[in-house]
Protein backbone atom coordinates (compact mmCIF):
# COMPACT_ATOMS: atom_id res chain seq x y z
CA UNK A 1 0.00 0.00 0.00
CA UNK A 2 2.65 2.37 1.06
CA UNK A 3 4.44 1.53 -2.64
CA UNK A 4 1.26 2.48 -4.19
CA UNK A 5 0.98 6.00 -2.18
CA UNK A 6 4.41 6.79 -3.21
CA UNK A 7 3.91 6.00 -6.88
CA UNK A 8 0.62 7.85 -6.85
CA UNK A 9 2.86 10.92 -4.74
CA UNK A 10 4.92 10.78 -8.02
CA UNK A 11 2.63 10.92 -10.63
CA UNK A 12 0.68 13.95 -8.73
CA UNK A 13 4.30 16.22 -8.74
CA UNK A 14 5.27 15.04 -12.04
CA UNK A 15 1.35 16.62 -13.19
CA UNK A 16 1.93 19.74 -11.48
CA UNK A 17 5.23 20.02 -12.61
CA UNK A 18 4.39 19.72 -16.34
CA UNK A 19 1.02 22.11 -16.03
CA UNK A 20 0.79 24.56 -18.06
CA UNK A 21 1.18 28.09 -17.11
CA UNK A 22 0.16 31.72 -17.75
CA UNK A 23 2.66 34.84 -16.46
CA UNK A 24 1.60 37.96 -16.61
CA UNK A 25 4.45 40.87 -15.84
CA UNK A 26 4.90 44.40 -16.39
CA UNK A 27 7.58 45.98 -18.88
CA UNK A 28 8.58 49.18 -19.11
CA UNK A 29 11.23 51.45 -21.30
CA UNK A 30 11.74 54.92 -21.27
CA UNK A 31 8.29 56.52 -20.63
CA UNK A 32 6.55 53.41 -22.21
CA UNK A 33 5.00 51.02 -19.64
CA UNK A 34 2.49 47.81 -20.37
CA UNK A 35 1.77 44.72 -19.83
CA UNK A 36 3.12 41.53 -21.48
CA UNK A 37 1.32 37.73 -20.64
CA UNK A 38 3.56 34.74 -21.56
CA UNK A 39 1.53 30.96 -22.00
CA UNK A 40 3.86 27.78 -21.63
CA UNK A 41 3.38 24.51 -22.50
CA UNK A 42 5.77 21.70 -22.26
CA UNK A 43 8.46 22.92 -24.98
CA UNK A 44 6.70 26.14 -25.85
CA UNK A 45 6.22 29.30 -25.22
CA UNK A 46 3.90 32.17 -26.51
CA UNK A 47 4.40 36.07 -25.54
CA UNK A 48 1.70 38.71 -26.29
CA UNK A 49 2.75 41.68 -25.98
CA UNK A 50 1.33 45.26 -28.21
CA UNK A 51 -0.39 43.32 -30.72
CA UNK A 52 2.60 41.50 -31.54
CA UNK A 53 2.65 37.82 -30.86
CA UNK A 54 5.87 35.44 -30.28
CA UNK A 55 5.75 31.82 -30.03
CA UNK A 56 9.46 29.89 -29.24
CA UNK A 57 9.04 26.71 -30.60
CA UNK A 58 11.67 24.76 -29.10
CA UNK A 59 11.04 20.64 -30.41
CA UNK A 60 11.33 22.73 -33.81
CA UNK A 61 13.74 24.47 -33.26
CA UNK A 62 12.37 28.24 -34.68
CA UNK A 63 10.57 31.05 -33.68
CA UNK A 64 7.34 32.73 -34.75
CA UNK A 65 6.48 36.17 -35.30
CA UNK A 66 2.68 36.86 -35.76
CA UNK A 67 0.90 40.06 -36.29
CA UNK A 68 -2.55 39.62 -35.96
CA UNK A 69 -3.00 43.09 -37.31
CA UNK A 70 -1.59 42.37 -41.06
CA UNK A 71 -2.83 38.23 -40.08
CA UNK A 72 0.64 37.40 -41.18
CA UNK A 73 3.75 35.42 -39.91
CA UNK A 74 7.47 34.56 -40.07
CA UNK A 75 9.36 32.19 -39.13
CA UNK A 76 12.76 32.37 -38.06
CA UNK A 77 14.82 29.02 -37.23
CA UNK A 78 16.61 29.20 -34.17
CA UNK A 79 20.62 29.76 -35.53
CA UNK A 80 23.45 28.34 -33.26
CA UNK A 81 27.12 29.67 -33.57
CA UNK A 82 28.09 26.96 -36.10
CA UNK A 83 25.17 27.52 -38.28
CA UNK A 84 25.77 30.78 -38.25
CA UNK A 85 29.76 30.40 -39.35
CA UNK A 86 28.56 27.98 -42.19
CA UNK A 87 25.70 30.39 -43.50
CA UNK A 88 28.24 33.22 -43.63
CA UNK A 89 30.50 31.14 -45.87
CA UNK A 90 27.51 30.38 -47.92
CA UNK A 91 27.25 31.46 -51.37
CA UNK A 92 24.56 34.83 -51.73
CA UNK A 93 20.92 33.03 -52.90
CA UNK A 94 20.33 33.12 -56.16
CA UNK A 95 16.70 34.40 -57.83
CA UNK A 96 14.40 36.95 -59.12
CA UNK A 97 15.83 39.28 -56.48
CA UNK A 98 18.94 39.43 -55.47
CA UNK A 99 19.90 39.53 -51.95
CA UNK A 100 23.08 41.24 -50.73
CA UNK A 101 25.16 39.94 -48.06
CA UNK A 102 26.02 43.01 -45.71
CA UNK A 103 28.92 41.80 -43.00
CA UNK A 104 29.88 39.47 -40.41
CA UNK A 105 28.13 40.84 -37.18
CA UNK A 106 29.29 39.61 -34.04
CA UNK A 107 27.31 39.61 -30.87
CA UNK A 108 29.36 38.79 -27.64
CA UNK A 109 27.69 37.87 -24.04
CA UNK A 110 28.70 37.06 -20.55
CA UNK A 111 26.84 35.47 -18.04
CA UNK A 112 27.70 35.65 -14.53
CA UNK A 113 25.97 33.82 -11.49
CA UNK A 114 26.40 36.24 -8.20
CA UNK A 115 25.74 33.20 -6.13
CA UNK A 116 22.79 34.86 -4.71
CA UNK A 117 19.23 32.84 -4.02
CA UNK A 118 15.70 34.10 -2.87
CA UNK A 119 12.31 32.67 -2.87
CA UNK A 120 10.26 34.42 -5.72
CA UNK A 121 6.56 33.37 -6.38
CA UNK A 122 7.38 29.73 -4.17
CA UNK A 123 10.48 28.92 -6.59
CA UNK A 124 14.45 29.23 -6.35
CA UNK A 125 15.30 32.48 -8.45
CA UNK A 126 19.17 33.23 -9.13
CA UNK A 127 20.76 36.49 -9.41
CA UNK A 128 22.65 36.89 -12.54
CA UNK A 129 24.18 39.68 -14.18
CA UNK A 130 24.47 39.58 -18.14
CA UNK A 131 26.94 41.79 -20.59
CA UNK A 132 26.20 41.96 -24.53
CA UNK A 133 27.90 43.69 -27.20
CA UNK A 134 27.36 43.68 -30.72
CA UNK A 135 29.54 45.07 -33.14
CA UNK A 136 28.25 46.25 -36.54
CA UNK A 137 31.30 47.25 -38.77
CA UNK A 138 30.30 50.31 -41.55
CA UNK A 139 29.64 48.07 -44.42
CA UNK A 140 27.29 46.16 -42.46
CA UNK A 141 22.97 46.34 -43.79
CA UNK A 142 22.95 48.30 -40.58
CA UNK A 143 26.18 48.76 -39.02
CA UNK A 144 26.49 50.50 -35.41
CA UNK A 145 27.62 49.29 -31.83
CA UNK A 146 25.50 47.73 -29.19
CA UNK A 147 26.64 47.12 -25.63
CA UNK A 148 23.42 45.62 -23.02
CA UNK A 149 23.62 45.25 -19.42
CA UNK A 150 21.06 43.82 -17.28
CA UNK A 151 20.87 42.38 -13.67
CA UNK A 152 17.88 40.29 -12.93
CA UNK A 153 16.21 36.96 -10.68
CA UNK A 154 15.56 34.31 -13.00
CA UNK A 155 13.73 30.33 -12.09
CA UNK A 156 13.13 27.41 -13.73
CA UNK A 157 9.79 27.13 -14.28
CA UNK A 158 7.48 23.57 -13.90
CA UNK A 159 6.02 23.47 -17.16
CA UNK A 160 8.79 21.63 -18.68
CA UNK A 161 9.55 24.52 -21.15
CA UNK A 162 13.69 24.33 -22.06
CA UNK A 163 15.36 25.82 -24.91
CA UNK A 164 18.78 25.34 -25.94
CA UNK A 165 20.36 28.00 -23.64
CA UNK A 166 23.93 27.92 -26.23
CA UNK A 167 21.73 29.48 -28.77
CA UNK A 168 21.34 33.64 -29.35
CA UNK A 169 18.46 34.87 -27.20
CA UNK A 170 17.46 36.77 -30.12
CA UNK A 171 17.46 35.08 -33.56
CA UNK A 172 19.11 37.42 -35.98
CA UNK A 173 16.79 39.26 -38.33
CA UNK A 174 16.80 41.09 -41.46
CA UNK A 175 17.60 45.21 -41.15
CA UNK A 176 15.51 47.82 -42.70
CA UNK A 177 16.37 47.15 -46.04
CA UNK A 178 15.02 43.84 -47.54
CA UNK A 179 17.72 43.31 -49.98
CA UNK A 180 20.10 42.88 -47.17
CA UNK A 181 21.23 39.99 -44.79
CA UNK A 182 23.71 40.50 -41.87
CA UNK A 183 25.70 37.09 -40.63
CA UNK A 184 25.56 36.91 -37.18
CA UNK A 185 28.28 35.38 -35.39
CA UNK A 186 27.37 34.76 -31.47
CA UNK A 187 29.63 34.04 -28.70
CA UNK A 188 28.99 33.26 -25.18
CA UNK A 189 31.07 33.00 -22.07
CA UNK A 190 30.29 32.26 -18.48
CA UNK A 191 28.67 28.73 -17.55
CA UNK A 192 25.56 30.75 -15.89
CA UNK A 193 22.14 29.15 -16.10
CA UNK A 194 19.68 31.98 -17.31
CA UNK A 195 16.30 30.50 -16.76
CA UNK A 196 13.20 32.61 -17.24
CA UNK A 197 13.31 35.92 -16.31
CA UNK A 198 10.92 37.64 -13.01
CA UNK A 199 12.72 40.77 -12.20
CA UNK A 200 14.98 41.85 -14.72
CA UNK A 201 16.54 45.82 -15.23
CA UNK A 202 18.60 46.23 -18.34
CA UNK A 203 20.56 49.32 -19.87
CA UNK A 204 21.04 49.95 -23.35
CA UNK A 205 24.21 51.86 -24.75
CA UNK A 206 24.79 53.40 -28.27
CA UNK A 207 27.89 53.69 -30.11
CA UNK A 208 29.44 57.02 -31.62
CA UNK A 209 29.13 57.91 -35.36
CA UNK A 210 25.98 58.26 -37.70
CA UNK A 211 22.32 57.17 -36.89
CA UNK A 212 24.41 55.75 -33.32
CA UNK A 213 25.35 59.41 -32.41
CA UNK A 214 21.81 60.66 -33.57
CA UNK A 215 19.87 57.51 -31.82
CA UNK A 216 22.45 58.04 -28.42
CA UNK A 217 21.89 61.95 -28.20
CA UNK A 218 18.23 61.73 -28.54
CA UNK A 219 18.50 59.16 -25.47
CA UNK A 220 21.08 60.56 -23.32
CA UNK A 221 23.48 58.28 -24.24
CA UNK A 222 21.26 55.17 -22.90
CA UNK A 223 17.85 53.78 -21.70
CA UNK A 224 16.66 51.37 -19.37
CA UNK A 225 14.34 49.02 -19.47
CA UNK A 226 12.39 47.02 -16.74
CA UNK A 227 10.79 43.35 -16.99
CA UNK A 228 8.71 42.20 -13.96
CA UNK A 229 6.46 38.94 -13.41
CA UNK A 230 3.04 39.95 -11.56
CA UNK A 231 1.96 36.80 -11.12
CA UNK A 232 2.38 33.04 -12.31
CA UNK A 233 -1.00 30.84 -12.50
CA UNK A 234 -1.73 27.09 -13.08
CA UNK A 235 -4.29 27.12 -16.84
CA UNK A 236 -5.24 24.76 -19.33
CA UNK A 237 -4.20 25.59 -22.92
CA UNK A 238 -4.96 24.75 -26.10
CA UNK A 239 -2.08 23.24 -28.55
CA UNK A 240 -3.42 25.64 -30.90
CA UNK A 241 -2.02 28.33 -29.29
CA UNK A 242 1.06 27.55 -29.93
CA UNK A 243 1.29 26.71 -33.47
CA UNK A 244 0.57 29.36 -36.73
CA UNK A 245 -3.14 30.48 -37.12
CA UNK A 246 -5.22 29.36 -39.14
CA UNK A 247 -6.03 31.51 -42.27
CA UNK A 248 -2.88 33.54 -41.89
CA UNK A 249 -0.47 33.92 -44.86
CA UNK A 250 3.60 33.39 -44.58
CA UNK A 251 5.39 36.98 -45.06
CA UNK A 252 8.82 37.48 -47.34
CA UNK A 253 10.20 39.87 -44.52
CA UNK A 254 9.61 42.02 -41.36
CA UNK A 255 8.18 45.01 -43.64
CA UNK A 256 5.94 42.99 -45.22
CA UNK A 257 4.71 41.49 -41.65
CA UNK A 258 3.87 44.81 -40.38
CA UNK A 259 2.97 46.19 -43.38
CA UNK A 260 -0.97 48.13 -43.71
CA UNK A 261 -3.74 45.95 -44.38
CA UNK A 262 -3.94 45.64 -48.91
CA UNK A 263 -6.17 47.93 -50.17
CA UNK A 264 -6.90 50.43 -47.33
CA UNK A 265 -5.69 52.84 -50.23
CA UNK A 266 -7.86 51.62 -52.55
CA UNK A 267 -11.04 51.85 -50.26
CA UNK A 268 -9.64 56.22 -49.50
CA UNK A 269 -9.99 56.34 -53.11
CA UNK A 270 -13.40 55.29 -53.64
CA UNK A 271 -14.90 57.08 -50.73
CA UNK A 272 -13.09 60.27 -51.89
CA UNK A 273 -14.63 60.46 -55.39
CA UNK A 274 -11.48 58.42 -57.16
CA UNK A 275 -12.37 55.81 -59.60
CA UNK A 276 -13.26 52.88 -58.39
CA UNK A 277 -10.43 50.00 -57.21
CA UNK A 278 -10.51 47.78 -59.84
CA UNK A 279 -9.66 50.37 -62.25
CA UNK A 280 -7.39 52.28 -60.25
CA UNK A 281 -5.17 50.26 -59.69
CA UNK A 282 -4.41 47.50 -61.98
CA UNK A 283 -2.03 44.61 -61.67
CA UNK A 284 1.12 44.59 -63.71
CA UNK A 285 -0.14 41.87 -65.82
CA UNK A 286 -3.24 44.57 -66.83
CA UNK A 287 -3.70 46.41 -69.80
CA UNK A 288 -2.86 49.92 -70.38
CA UNK A 289 -5.53 52.28 -69.34
CA UNK A 290 -6.94 53.43 -72.74
CA UNK A 291 -9.56 56.39 -72.01
CA UNK A 292 -10.67 57.74 -68.90
CA UNK A 293 -14.36 58.58 -68.64
CA UNK A 294 -15.67 62.10 -69.64
CA UNK A 295 -14.37 64.90 -67.59
CA UNK A 296 -17.06 66.53 -65.58
CA UNK A 297 -18.53 70.43 -66.85
CA UNK A 298 -15.77 73.00 -64.90
CA UNK A 299 -13.49 69.97 -63.47
CA UNK A 300 -9.71 70.26 -62.86
CA UNK A 301 -8.39 66.87 -63.53
CA UNK A 302 -5.27 65.92 -62.69
CA UNK A 303 -3.37 63.12 -64.20
CA UNK A 304 -0.89 61.39 -61.87
CA UNK A 305 1.77 59.37 -63.57
CA UNK A 306 3.20 56.19 -61.97
CA UNK A 307 5.55 56.87 -59.24
CA UNK A 308 9.19 56.36 -59.66
CA UNK A 309 11.00 54.55 -56.65
CA UNK A 310 14.46 55.65 -56.01
CA UNK A 311 15.24 55.44 -52.65
CA UNK A 312 14.91 51.47 -52.99
CA UNK A 313 12.70 50.32 -49.75
CA UNK A 314 10.34 47.83 -50.38
CA UNK A 315 6.49 49.45 -50.84
CA UNK A 316 3.40 48.86 -53.08
CA UNK A 317 3.42 51.38 -55.55
CA UNK A 318 -0.08 50.87 -56.91
CA UNK A 319 -1.51 50.98 -53.86
CA UNK A 320 0.39 54.55 -52.71
CA UNK A 321 -0.70 55.89 -56.25
CA UNK A 322 -4.29 54.67 -55.73
CA UNK A 323 -4.61 57.03 -52.12
CA UNK A 324 -2.87 59.93 -53.76
CA UNK A 325 -5.25 59.96 -56.69
CA UNK A 326 -7.94 59.24 -54.46
CA UNK A 327 -6.88 61.92 -52.22
CA UNK A 328 -6.21 64.56 -55.04
CA UNK A 329 -10.01 63.90 -56.18
CA UNK A 330 -13.16 65.63 -54.98
CA UNK A 331 -14.94 69.11 -54.30
CA UNK A 332 -14.45 69.83 -58.46
CA UNK A 333 -10.89 68.20 -58.86
CA UNK A 334 -10.36 64.76 -60.90
CA UNK A 335 -7.76 62.56 -60.58
CA UNK A 336 -6.64 59.65 -63.02
CA UNK A 337 -3.57 57.44 -63.19
CA UNK A 338 -1.67 57.80 -66.12
CA UNK A 339 0.53 54.25 -67.09
CA UNK A 340 3.68 56.58 -67.92
CA UNK A 341 6.26 57.97 -65.52
CA UNK A 342 8.55 60.10 -67.61
CA UNK A 343 7.57 63.76 -68.50
CA UNK A 344 7.19 63.37 -72.15
CA UNK A 345 5.05 59.90 -72.12
CA UNK A 346 3.25 61.05 -69.60
CA UNK A 347 2.44 64.56 -71.01
CA UNK A 348 1.02 62.99 -73.91
CA UNK A 349 -1.09 60.60 -71.61
CA UNK A 350 -2.55 63.47 -70.22
CA UNK A 351 -4.04 65.13 -73.16
CA UNK A 352 -5.30 61.86 -74.00
CA UNK A 353 -7.28 61.88 -71.16
CA UNK A 354 -8.25 65.56 -71.09
CA UNK A 355 -6.14 66.51 -68.01
CA UNK A 356 -5.58 70.28 -67.49
CA UNK A 357 -2.75 69.34 -65.38
CA UNK A 358 0.47 66.70 -65.16
CA UNK A 359 1.74 65.09 -61.39
CA UNK A 360 5.56 63.67 -61.61
CA UNK A 361 6.21 62.31 -58.24
CA UNK A 362 9.61 60.53 -57.01
CA UNK A 363 9.85 58.40 -53.75
CA UNK A 364 13.60 59.84 -52.87
CA UNK A 365 14.07 58.74 -49.68
CA UNK A 366 12.91 55.92 -47.28
CA UNK A 367 14.93 55.01 -44.42
CA UNK A 368 14.37 53.53 -40.71
CA UNK A 369 14.68 56.59 -38.43
CA UNK A 370 17.29 56.66 -35.60
CA UNK A 371 14.26 56.67 -33.07
CA UNK A 372 12.89 53.14 -34.83
CA UNK A 373 16.65 51.85 -35.24
CA UNK A 374 17.46 52.07 -31.80
CA UNK A 375 14.07 50.76 -30.30
CA UNK A 376 14.28 47.90 -32.93
CA UNK A 377 17.85 47.08 -31.34
CA UNK A 378 16.75 47.72 -27.87
CA UNK A 379 13.63 45.94 -28.09
CA UNK A 380 15.74 42.76 -29.45
CA UNK A 381 18.47 43.30 -27.16
CA UNK A 382 16.10 43.13 -23.74
CA UNK A 383 13.32 41.48 -24.98
CA UNK A 384 11.01 43.66 -24.75
CA UNK A 385 9.38 44.62 -27.84
CA UNK A 386 9.39 48.62 -27.99
CA UNK A 387 6.50 50.58 -29.64
CA UNK A 388 7.84 52.57 -32.38
CA UNK A 389 10.95 50.42 -33.58
CA UNK A 390 9.74 50.73 -36.84
CA UNK A 391 9.28 54.05 -37.60
CA UNK A 392 10.34 54.70 -41.15
CA UNK A 393 11.39 58.54 -42.54
CA UNK A 394 10.03 59.45 -46.23
CA UNK A 395 10.43 62.23 -48.82
CA UNK A 396 9.13 62.26 -51.97
CA UNK A 397 9.58 64.89 -54.49
CA UNK A 398 6.72 66.24 -57.00
CA UNK A 399 6.32 68.19 -59.37
CA UNK A 400 3.03 69.58 -61.10
CA UNK A 401 2.99 71.24 -64.52
CA UNK A 402 -0.21 72.12 -66.92
CA UNK A 403 -0.67 69.52 -69.83
CA UNK A 404 1.80 71.16 -72.35
CA UNK A 405 2.59 73.51 -70.51
CA UNK A 406 4.13 75.93 -67.45
CA UNK A 407 5.16 74.06 -64.35
CA UNK A 408 3.16 75.03 -61.57
CA UNK A 409 4.55 73.29 -58.50
CA UNK A 410 8.06 72.12 -57.75
CA UNK A 411 8.23 70.52 -54.24
CA UNK A 412 8.98 68.19 -51.62
CA UNK A 413 7.30 66.10 -48.42
CA UNK A 414 8.42 64.23 -45.67
CA UNK A 415 7.08 62.27 -42.89
CA UNK A 416 7.89 59.82 -40.32
CA UNK A 417 5.54 57.17 -39.54
CA UNK A 418 5.45 53.41 -38.34
CA UNK A 419 5.58 50.97 -41.33
CA UNK A 420 7.36 51.78 -44.77
CA UNK A 421 4.04 52.08 -46.51
CA UNK A 422 2.36 54.13 -44.21
CA UNK A 423 4.94 56.31 -44.15
CA UNK A 424 5.30 57.34 -47.56
CA UNK A 425 1.61 57.52 -47.77
CA UNK A 426 1.69 60.07 -45.14
CA UNK A 427 4.17 62.07 -47.54
CA UNK A 428 1.72 61.65 -50.29
CA UNK A 429 -1.23 62.72 -48.20
CA UNK A 430 0.70 66.08 -47.99
CA UNK A 431 1.30 66.11 -51.12
CA UNK A 432 -1.76 65.93 -52.22
CA UNK A 433 -2.78 68.86 -50.04
CA UNK A 434 0.00 70.84 -52.23
CA UNK A 435 -1.08 69.61 -55.17
CA UNK A 436 -4.80 70.58 -54.84
CA UNK A 437 -4.31 73.95 -53.63
CA UNK A 438 -1.50 74.90 -56.94
CA UNK A 439 -3.80 72.88 -59.26
CA UNK A 440 -6.99 75.50 -58.16
CA UNK A 441 -4.97 78.19 -58.18
CA UNK A 442 -3.11 77.41 -62.06
CA UNK A 443 -6.34 77.46 -63.40
CA UNK A 444 -7.60 80.80 -62.07
CA UNK A 445 -4.77 82.14 -63.87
Amino acid sequence: MKLVQAIMLLLCVHAVALADLKVTRKVGSGSYGGQSTVYIKGARQRTENLGMTTIQQCDLKRTIQINDRTRKYMIVPDATEAAQSVAASAPAPQGPRQTRRGAIVTQTETIVDTGERKTIFGYTARHIKTTSVMDAPPEACNPGHLETESDGWYIDLAAGFSCDTSRPAAPPMRGARPDCVDQVRFKRTGTARLGFPVSVTTKIKMGEGGDDAEASAMTGGGMTSTNEVTDISTVTLDPALFDIPAGYTEAASMQELYAAPSGMADITGAMSGGRPPEAVAPSKSAAPAAIARPKAPGAIRVGVAAINNRAGGEVSLEELRAGLVGSISGEGLEAVPLDASEQSAADAEAKQKDCDFVLLTDLSALKQSAAGKLGGMFGRAAGVPTPGSEKYESRVDFHLYATGGASQLDSNATAKEEGAQQSVSAALGREAKSVVVAARRGRQK
